[in-house]
This record gives structure tokens, sequence and C-alpha cells, in this order.
């Protein structure tokens, strides 16, 4: 990232995108990559998965951090629920089981290291 002297222009010319970011002026190369590669190309596949696994997670833990106190609500909270509820997707649990594994009344204290076995506590 370069910085902009002497000037406080914004936009692209050719392959470069001026912009201002927290009161600097910069300039960077365009990038190579386009939202049309990215949703079609093979090799972005895996990545698409993962932000559809990610959007659906987003959605969960979304319902879920509704259901917190005022209190306990931030931030921090909604993105390690996200996390946990993204974990439990990708090891295979459905969208219902998360839910109830979050919203049944705890019957003893358990946190497994491995996402992948939370399925089994469900």
């Amino acid at each position: 990232m370069a910085k902009q002297v002497g000037t406080d222009f914004i936009g692209c010319v050719g392959g470069l995108v001026f912009y201002k970011m927290d009161g600097q002026y910069y300039v960077r190369q365009k990038s190579s990559l386009s939202r049309k590669r990215v949703l079609k190309d093979p090799k972005f596949k895996k990545t698409m998965e993962n932000a559809g696994v990610l959007a659906k997670a987003s959605r969960i833990a979304s319902k879920l951090y509704r259901l917190l106190d005022k209190q306990t609500r931030n931030r921090s909270v909604y993105n390690k629920l996200t996390g946990m509820v993204m974990g439990m997707l990708k090891a295979g649990c459905e969208p219902e089981e998360v839910v109830s594994h979050f919203t049944a009344a705890p019957e003893s204290p358990r946190r497994p290291d491995n996402p992948s076995s939370l399925c089994a506590f469900v």
C-alpha cells in the first residue's frame, strides 16, 4: 500500500485504485479477482461452500443471540457463537440439532474440545 502525496484523489485510473482510509490517502493495484470469477471458477468451489456454511451459521447464531440477556450481548459473544455453530455444521450436525443443543436446559456442564464430537451430545 503506497501513500499518496500532494493529492487527495479517490477513484480508479488504469490498473490503480486511489482511496482514503483513516484520514490517509493510499494507492494500490487493482485485484485480478472479480465477483463473477469467484462465483463461477471451479478453483473457488470450496470458498463458496464455506461461504454458504458461514451464511447458515450466521443466521442460526443470530436467532440464538437474540435469546440472550441484553447484558450478555456483544460482538465478541456473537462471533464466538457463530464460530461454534459453524463448527457444528461443518461436523455434520443438522441446523435443528444445533439450535436444540443451545436452547435445551443444561443437564451437566460439558464442552468437548473437538467440534466434530458436538453432534454426539445433541
